[in-house]
C-alpha cells in the first residue's frame, strides 16, 4: 500500500514521470519524463493515471482531516526542453493494428479517457489542475493541457 502522508510523493518510484511536492504552495508537479520519444506511450499513460489515483487520495484525505495547506493543485509538465507532449505513440498504434490487438487498443484508449476526466474533473474535489506547456503540445498532448482546469 502507498502511503498518502505528505512524504508519499518523493518517495515514490516511477520511470515515465517525476513527482514532486510544494508543500507551502499546496502544489504537486508531475514532470513527464522521455527514455523514449515525447509522446503518450502506453507507460507513461499508466503512471500518470496512477500519479492521478494518489494525488486524488492525497488531496481527498487532506480536505476531511482539514489539514492546513492542504493539497489544492498539481501541475502537468514536462522534463524535455521544447516539448510539452507530441499526442499519441504511433509506433505503438501500428504495432496493435498490425496485430488487429483490438483488445490492447480499446485500453489504451481508455487510459487516455481516464487521464483526462481525471484532470478535467479536478477528482471530484475542490482541486485545481494545470498544465505548464513549454514547448510543442500536439494531439493528446495537447489534449491533456486542455484537460486541466
Amino acid at each position: 500500500m502507498i502511503a498518502i502522508g505528505r512524504e508519499s510523493f518523493t518517495n515514490t518510484s516511477f520511470a515515465q514521470i517525476r513527482m514532486m511536492s510544494e508543500t507551502e504552495r499546496s502544489l504537486v508537479w508531475v514532470r513527464m519524463r522521455y527514455p523514449g520519444r515525447p509522446c503518450m506511450s502506453h507507460a507513461l499513460l499508466q503512471e500518470i493515471v496512477q500519479a492521478q489515483g494518489l494525488i486524488a487520495r492525497r488531496a481527498q484525505h487532506e480536505l476531511l482531516n482539514k489539514v492546513p495547506q492542504r493539497l489544492s493543485y498539481q501541475v502537468l509538465a514536462s522534463d524535455q526542453a521544447g516539448v510539452f507532449n507530441l499526442g499519441v505513440d504511433l509506433e505503438y498504434f501500428l504495432q496493435l493494428i498490425g496485430a488487429n490487438d483490438a483488445q490492447r487498443l480499446s485500453a489504451y484508449a481508455r487510459t487516455c479517457i481516464d487521464l483526462v476526466y481525471g484532470s478535467a474533473t479536478n477528482y471530484q474535489l475542490p482541486f485545481t489542475t494545470m498544465a505548464l506547456v513549454q514547448g510543442q503540445a500536439l494531439g493528446g498532448g495537447f489534449e491533456a493541457a486542455l484537460a486541466s482546469t
